[in-house]
């Protein structure tokens, strides 16, 4: 079983979540072919910074399931399944102290745009009620019944006199105030205010009218008071408030329970464990040992990075961080820089009682030799803009056959190049923009990043628009050989060129895609299509999906892949009934699972695939993953 049959089911979801690219105004170089860059405006709020309605948790609750559990977690906490497959720590916005510091207003304006810096797609295929819901939810998740009880008895004995039992800042003392009171009720207000603001103003008092309470009340007291205030803006839910409360009572007890039974014989320890952090660094092309060279040790709370230390690889090709604080929780990872390029190990969260990570390095000689570089796999999506545009998606999928890392000859050239059609215009490319990494080209862009070896290492996508008058052309040469290609066109346009394979079609929410597949191409050949397309092409389907609110519209990108992928797993599929066997052995039967990291790599990669797609239980997937990763990290350090 061969790891690239799961490449491409590795790195859908991620793709189909991460929709969200960024745009740039582009020039073209002088005496280039290319038409002049339009910059299309990257998805924007599209409307006001506050909900025009009450927004209610229960509603939230099923769209955060639906589309946040895999990363954040059932209670927010950053803890999802797929949550160790980004190289960043998840927010934990369940956390009731990150949840008190963020106004409404701005999770509004992340869960609309989406931050790409932490790999968080943007949700603008939700409306603006829907993702208010959501947060609504979110906020539900921070805060517990008996905290609530609290601020509502404390707003009741020292604030509904002035601001009114409803909070509408209509009570029964506010006539004799020199100013209106505030009114709680007003979402525009509330939404640009996190708890944190609100209790600091219980704090402090409002002269002349409203006066301080930080020595009346508490800091917890002011805290629960300010989340009761919330609840006149959102209808938390009431459900998830009272097993918010279950799970505070249960480890309340377990403290009391411990502080009065095992007092006098566990003693006291330290909330900081103590720690070490080593790893190997590996050199797997046969080259020189890193002896003396630096290592940068980053430690991070939730996203926010609160360590760095640095230290020497020893003669041994070993680097030792000692005496590093490692609270549960705090994520760790190491970087190197060698022959110019910075490799990284794998991201470890500490866990209870925890005191040594090992965080090994694998590094690469590098070479300016691409010739082992190949394109695994070329997508091409096509799907109408309007009756006039077209837009193209491309996906790349490149694989490094040899044992070193290709570099750029200098800051000026690309690793690898990307050709466009002579009339493309409106490029835009996925995690970056010209400028950067990113660099045009005679007749397209290239790009500076390394390519380390294996498979599948590389992928990139980004997208452009070509002009569509009685048919389009898409004519473009690779740079590199080919050695699969598959074409995705809804159903009512015609491709012709490149002895395209058709494979048939596939029904997405209602639109019906061919699916071709074409053979491989010689680096310098041409991807030359000609599209044609029925008059009644541009149905109000296809018009949702390329809205051109969105760059490439997350229900485009998101559903082309996953149908691509459908194709790969049937094709695969149909080979033969001995391999659907092998691939429910390599996943499920330890008798038959080879000592070799490469094959027990294959089986997480396929268990991942099995749950995404709905046909695993999350205990039967979290049980088994377990397993396999402990045999996978037991299996390295015997290699070692």
């Amino acid at each position: 079983m061969k790891r690239s049959f799961y490449i491409l089911f590795a790195i859908v979801p991620f793709l189909a979540a991460c929709g969200n690219l960024m745009a740039s105004d582009l020039t073209p170089p002088p005496d280039s072919n290319i038409s002049p860059v339009v910059t299309e405006v990257p998805p924007t709020v599209s409307g006001p910074l506050y909900p025009l309605v009450m927004p209610k948790a229960e509603d939230g609750k099923v769209l955060f399931e639906a589309k946040c559990i895999s990363c954040h977690g059932v209670l927010g906490l950053g803890d999802g399944p797929q949550a160790n497959e980004l190289p960043n720590p998840v927010a934990a916005i369940g956390d009731v102290e990150l949840a008190r510091q963020n106004s409404p207003a701005e999770w509004f304006r992340i869960v609309s745009n989406g931050n790409l810096d932490k790999f968080m797609p943007h949700f603008t295929s939700l409306t603006d009620r829907q993702r208010w819901d959501v947060i609504a939810y979110v906020y539900s998740l921070g805060v517990n019944e008996k905290d609530l009880v609290v601020g509502e008895d404390l707003y009741a004995n020292y604030c509904a006199e002035c601001h009114g039992a409803a909070g509408d800042g209509d009570g029964p003392s506010a006539a004799n105030l020199s100013s209106q009171p505030r009114d709680f009720t007003d979402q525009e207000f509330m939404a640009g205010r996190s708890n944190a603001e609100l209790s600091q103003v219980i704090s402090d008092g409002i002269a002349p009218s409203m006066p301080a309470f930080d020595e009346l009340l508490t800091v917890e007291e002011r805290l629960s008071l300010a989340d009761y205030l919330r609840t006149f803006t959102f209808a938390l839910s009431g459900e998830q408030l009272a097993n918010n409360q279950s799970l505070n009572d249960t480890s309340r007890n377990n403290d009391e329970g411990t502080s009065q039974t095992d007092t006098e014989e566990v003693p006291e320890q330290d909330q900081t464990q103590i720690g070490s952090v080593i790893g190997l660094i590996t050199n797997s092309s046969g080259g020189e040992l890193l002896a003396g060279e630096s290592v940068t040790l980053y430690g991070f709370n939730q996203t926010a990075q609160v360590f760095s230390d640095t230290t020497t690889v020893r003669d041994d090709g070993v680097y030792v961080f000692d005496d590093v604080e490692m609270p549960v929780d705090r994520v760790f990872i190491t970087t190197i820089r060698y022959d110019d390029v910075l490799y990284r190990s794998e991201i470890a969260t500490v866990k209870d009682d925890e005191k040594m990570l090992e965080l090994p390095i694998t590094v690469f000689d590098s070479t300016t030799d691409d010739s082992a570089l190949y394109i695994d796999r070329l997508h091409i999506i096509i799907t109408p803009l309007d009756d006039e545009t077209m837009r193209v998606i491309e996906l790349y999928v490149i694989s490094n056959r040899s044992d070193k890392t290709v570099i750029a000859e200098n800051d000026d050239n690309p690793v690898i190049r990307f050709a466009l059609p002579s009339e493309a215009s409106n490029l835009q490319i996925d995690n970056g923009a010209i400028g950067d990494r990113y660099i045009l080209t005679e007749d397209g862009f290239g790009d500076k990043a390394p390519i380390l070896p294996g498979m599948g290492n590389y992928q990139t996508i980004f997208t452009y628009l070509l002009p569509m008058k009685r048919k389009l052309e898409l004519d473009h040469l690779v740079y590199l050989p080919v050695e699969a290609m598959v074409v995705l066109a809804p159903e009512t346009m015609k491709l012709k060129g490149m002895d395209l394979q058709d494979e048939g079609t596939q029904d997405v929410q209602g639109i019906q895609f061919n699916v071709y597949s074409g053979t491989g191409l010689e680096a310098g050949e041409d991807v030359n299509l000609v599209v044609s397309s029925g008059s009644t092409f541009l149905n109000t389907n296809l018009n949702d999906l390329s809205n051109t609110n969105l760059l490439i519209g997350l229900g485009v990108l998101g559903l082309v892949l996953i149908l691509s992928g459908v194709w790969f797993y049937r094709r695969n599929q149909v080979m033969s009934e001995q391999e659907a066997e092998e691939l429910e052995e390599l996943v499920f039967d330890n008798g038959n699972l080879d000592d070799d990291a490469d094959t027990i790599m294959d089986a997480i990669l396929a268990l991942d695939d099995l749950y995404r797609e709905g046909q695993l239980p999350e205990d039967a997937y979290r049980e088994r993953r377990a397993e396999l990763k402990e045999r996978l990290a037991k299996l390295l350090r015997e290699e070692e």
